[in-house]
């Protein structure tokens, strides 16, 4: 494709005074593991199975080729979750990583190749995305993506020796929590499901260098890197929220903003020294190509590298390559019912577990509506228990399903639009509601007059909208330091509860609707997500922090008020999401509809270490 010009913002302008060879340190895009758009889900910790060396070199061309697993114990073991988790110095000698005991307890580890173990790096607790400096002295990272998600990012910087204060570079922001330490002095990352940007390492103002072409179905721009010489800078661009459109690899041109797409791809990193350009597709594997960068294009066809799906990926000067290798691009899960003391049944003995990601009952409870990744791609309905699974829609761009209050349609976003589509097929999908901005939640009031909207940009909001009769909105809840998310609606609409990450983690708030202004009461006590009005109205469901569903006895006869809570069961195995409710209660509120993740094979993820990884070009089949 050619040049094209046009889609980029801000006033700031690239000069061109720190134009010179760049010898900057590696860094790693993320790969997503589970492919839905609010996938933004936590993935399962993954213990590495030990080997004592560790060894990664900085390889000649006349050396051999190695490869071997990296030795990562328990309490320091990688934790795959959204954004950024690998980086390499430039030499090939520090690796560091987002590591810890669980989840709930992460900060950045530095694992030098001379040392058996790596050392935390004080400071950096809930770190993600880590960038290290053109020097490979500091580190730049981010903070504020709680539990994985999106929050009021923030970027600071530390000194890898561990020595020194942290310093913050910027707060208040939304971003993916991955990008690149350019040697102009900017730190390269993107906005929440927009541009590419750039912010002086020392602080400054932040510089859009693009913005979306919705015209293209464009939804995001992400992994920058900046290419030798400083001009140009490397990215990826993400089709739809859900990606399952193909990605591609793009450049972009610091001074005259123009963008021109190379290839297609998820990702992309450049290795000066061989010259190489390393291609994460979209299937999942590894493709290497001769790239020239001061004209921005490939001069020799892709080769298959590594042939297994890869996650995070960082490389350094002369061969040297981590890569995470994951099994699938999305965990597979099965809808199950468990009942509220945690008994769990199958809805059907036949049906075999694939991608799916989002999970919603028809209001009478007669039949299940799917959205499938991959093979499943597209709207699915199970007429239950036994009846069939038959593909509604085979759009691979839909998602966020909510069902009309009749029973008779389903309503699913896309890239720029609110789809309604009949649930018995009798038509095609038609545009509900044209979007003007993006939107990553969408649900129907019970009386069908208001739609309660997630906005994504520049941060996560509340928003209300009265379909067909004005186009006004109305705020349920909007901060630009916060985020608010997973709305749900009271059966007689006279209420909203949803998750707000304004105490310093996720919890349950409910005001009244539509006028939310009016009042305010917190509901969960040690963190909530995902929460779910009963159908009989006097309770309210959700997800712990502890990975429980607790059910809140609340009255609303007089006023609004939270009463006592009851854990209900562990819910360690569904999927989950805070910005998405991916479960449904049933309309006797006895059970519930859930997504029960597989337990993946053994060896599914492992962190690779390649010693002089050009020789695998040399190979007949990719490895």
């Amino acid at each position: 494709m050619g040049e094209r010009g046009g889609v980029w913002g801000g006033t700031g302008r690239y000069d061109g005074t720190a134009v010179r060879r760049y010898d900057g340190p590696s860094r790693s895009c993320y790969r997503p593991t589970a492919l839905p758009p609010y996938r933004r889900t936590a993935a399962t910790a993954v213990t590495l199975a030990p080997l004592a060396a560790w060894g990664w070199l900085r390889p000649a061309p006349t050396q051999p080729l190695r490869r071997y697993s990296l030795a990562l114990p328990p309490e320091q073991a990688l934790r795959p979750v959204f954004g950024g988790k690998i980086a390499l110095t430039q030499d090939g000698e520090t690796l560091v990583y987002r590591g810890g005991p669980s989840e709930e307890r992460t900060q950045l580890y530095v694992r030098d190749r001379s040392e058996l173990q790596a050392r935390p790096l004080p400071g950096t607790e809930d770190a993600i995305g880590p960038m290290i400096s053109p020097d490979g002295k500091r580190v730049a990272f981010f903070t504020g993506h709680r539990e994985g998600f999106l929050g009021a990012t923030t970027i600071r910087i530390a000194d890898l020796e561990g020595t020194g204060a942290v310093m913050t570079v910027a707060e208040n922001l939304s971003m993916y929590a991955v990008g690149d330490w350019g040697l102009d002095g900017f730190i390269y990352t993107n906005a929440w499901w927009g541009g590419l940007i750039r912010i002086p390492a020392d602080g400054g103002p932040v510089d859009t260098l693009t913005v979306l072409d919705r015209s293209r179905g464009e939804w995001a721009h992400i992994c920058p890197q900046v290419l030798p010489g400083g001009r140009r800078v490397l990215f990826g661009i993400w089709h739809g929220e859900s990606r399952e459109a193909p990605g591609e690899i793009a450049v972009l041109d610091l001074r005259t903003r123009l963008q021109k797409v190379i290839t297609s791809g998820f990702a992309a990193h450049y290795d000066q020294r061989t010259g190489q350009l390393l291609v994460q597709v979209d299937e999942g594997g590894l493709l290497a190509a001769r790239f020239d960068p001061s004209r921005a294009a490939l001069v020799g066809p892709p080769l298959p590298l590594v042939g297994r799906a890869t996650a995070e990926v960082a490389i350094a000067g002369g061969g040297a390559l981590v890569y995470r290798v994951t099994v699938g691009g999305n965990q597979r899960a099965k809808p199950v019912r468990v009942s509220r003391t945690g008994r769990e049944s199958e809805i059907d003995s036949s049906w075999s577990p694939g991608p799916y990601w989002d999970v919603r009952l028809s209001p009478d409870g007669g039949r299940l509506a799917l959205v499938g990744g991959d093979s499943t791609s597209g709207i699915w309905i199970k007429q239950l228990d036994g009846g069939p699974l038959s593909r509604l829609t085979a759009a691979e761009n839909v998602y966020s399903l909510d069902w009309t209050s009749d029973g008779r349609d389903l309503t699913g976003l896309s890239t720029d639009e609110l789809l309604s589509i009949r649930a018995d097929g009798s038509r095609p999908a038609a545009t509900l509601l044209k979007l003007v901005e993006p939107v990553g939640d969408a649900i129907w009031s019970h009386d069908g007059r208001w739609l309660v909207l997630r906005t994504d940009a520049p941060n996560f909001d509340l928003r209300a909208v009265r379909v067909g009769t004005d186009s006004a909105s109305v705020t349920i809840s909007a901060s630009p330091r916060f985020s608010e998310m997973a709305a749900t609606l009271s059966p007689d609409d006279r209420w909203v509860a949803y998750v707000s990450d304004e105490s310093g983690r996720y919890e349950v708030y409910v005001r009244p609707f539509p006028n939310a202004a009016d009042a305010r009461w917190q509901v969960s006590t040690a963190g909530g997500t995902e929460p779910r009005w009963s159908h009989g109205g006097k309770e309210i469901f959700y997800r712990s922090a502890a990975g429980e569903m607790v059910a809140a006895a609340v009255g609303t006869t007089a006023g609004f008020s939270p009463g006592s809570q009851r854990v209900l069961f562990r819910a360690d195995a569904m999927r989950a999401n805070p910005t998405h409710r991916v479960y449904d209660v049933t309309p006797d509120d006895q059970q519930f509809v859930m997504l029960r993740l597989e337990a993946e094979a053994s060896g599914s993820q492992e962190l690779i270490v390649v010693e002089n990884w050009p020789a695998l070009l040399n190979r007949k089949k990719p490895r």
